[in-house]
C-alpha cells in the first residue's frame, strides 16, 4: 500500500508516458513548509522574520562563521573543493541555516528523513522513544516543471525559454547566479526557486545522492494581520502556477501516519537504511556496530548461551 501511494503522486507531477527525475524529501512533521531553514529562522524578540536583517546580509555572515570555524574540516576542504558552492551545500548538510532545500533522487534517503527519529536497533533502545504526535510527510518534486514554473511565473515569453539547454542547472560558476549566492549584487529578476544540481563536496551529499532547490535571497517577507511575516514556500508557488495556461503541477505530498511511522521505520532499517547509510561517518559508524554486538550478545544471554 505504501508503494502504491507514493507510485500515484509520482504520476501525479510526470507524464505517463515520459521519462522525467523526480525529486524525494522527507519532513518528520506534516506542519512544515517546504521552504529552506534559513527563511524559516525568526527573530524571537520581534516575532518576525528578519526585520532589520535582510536574508542576504543572514546568509554572509552564516558563511563568514561557518568557514571560520570548520576550516580544514576534511568532510569540506579535500582536494581542495572549498568553493562558495560547494560550502553552501556543506552548510546545508551539516544543518546550518542557508536558503537551500536539499533533495534526492532516492525514494528510501527521503523515507529516512521522514521517520528518522523512530528508526532504532532492538527493543532496548525502544524505550526511549515515545510515540508519534505527528503526521510525518514525504514530498515529491519534478524539477523540470519546477524550472519550467518559475521561467513562466517571472514573465518569459514562452516562445523564448531556451528549450535547448537541459532544464536543470548545474551550478558550478556562481557568476550566472547571483540572486542565490551570497557576495553578489542582488537581482530581483531572479526571485523564484530554482532546481538545481552542485557538486557532490563531501561524503555525506555522496550518501543522499543530493539535490537542491536554491532560494532567491532577494525574496521577501510578506505581511498580513493573520500572519504577522512570511515567505512563499513551493506549495504557495505552485498554487499561483495554477492560474497559467501552462500549468502542470510539480509538486505533491504522501502523509504518513502517525499510527505506523514505526512500521516505516523498522521496514526501512530491515532494508538497510539506516544512520551510517546516511551519514557515513565513522561516529555513526561505530555507533550502530555497537548496537548491532550488543544486540547479538543480549539473545545469547536471554537464551542461555545459544542462538536460536
Amino acid at each position: 500500500e505504501k508503494k502504491k501511494k507514493i507510485n500515484e503522486a509520482v504520476n501525479k507531477v510526470k507524464d505517463s508516458d515520459a521519462y522525467e527525475p523526480i525529486w524525494f524529501r522527507g519532513h518528520n512533521s506534516c506542519k512544515y513548509k517546504v521552504l529552506p531553514s534559513l527563511f524559516r529562522m525568526k527573530d524571537n524578540d520581534n516575532g518576525g522574520f528578519y526585520k532589520e536583517i535582510t536574508l542576504r546580509t543572514a546568509m554572509e555572515s552564516l558563511y563568514k562563521s561557518f568557514t571560520v570555524k570548520a576550516f580544514g574540516a576534511s568532510e569540506i576542504y579535500q582536494g581542495g573543493e572549498n568553493s562558495l558552492i560547494g560550502i553552501l551545500a556543506s552548510m546545508q548538510h551539516y544543518s546550518v541555516p542557508t536558503n537551500i532545500l536539499d533533495w534526492t533522487p532516492e525514494v528510501f534517503v527521503a523515507l529516512y528523513f521522514a521517520v528518522e527519529d523512530y528508526i532504532v536497533f532492538g527493543e532496548s533502545e525502544r524505550l526511549n522513544y515515545v510515540a508519534p504526535k505527528e503526521d510525518a510527510e514525504l514530498w515529491i518534486l519534478n524539477p523540470i516543471r519546477l524550472n519550467h514554473a518559475r521561467e513562466v511565473l517571472t514573465n518569459r515569453p514562452i516562445d523564448k525559454l531556451n528549450v535547448e539547454k537541459y532544464p536543470i542547472l548545474s551550478i558550478v560558476d556562481e557568476k550566472s547566479y547571483r540572486g542565490y549566492i551570497p557576495f553578489s549584487e542582488s537581482n530581483e529578476d531572479y526571485d523564484l526557486p530554482i532546481a538545481v544540481y552542485v557538486p557532490h563536496i563531501n561524503q555525506r551529499i555522496k550518501a543522499q545522492a543530493g539535490t537542491f532547490t536554491m532560494f532567491s535571497l532577494d525574496s521577501k517577507a510578506k505581511y498580513s494581520d493573520e500572519d504577522n511575516d512570511y515567505f512563499e514556500d513551493l506549495v504557495e508557488i505552485q498554487a499561483r502556477y495554477k492560474e497559467y495556461k501552462e500549468y502542470k503541477p510539480f509538486l505533491t505530498s504522501v502523509r504518513i501516519s502517525k499510527k505506523c511511522i514505526y512500521e516505516v521505520a523498522d521496514w526501512l532499517r530491515n532494508m538497510g537504511i539506516a544512520k551510517p547509510r546516511i551519514y557515513p561517518e565513522l561516529d555513526n559508524i561505530s555507533r550502530a556496530l555497537t548496537a548491532e554486538i550488543k544486540n547479538y550478545w543480549d539473545k545469547v544471554e536471554e537464551n542461555n548461551g545459544t542462538i536460536t
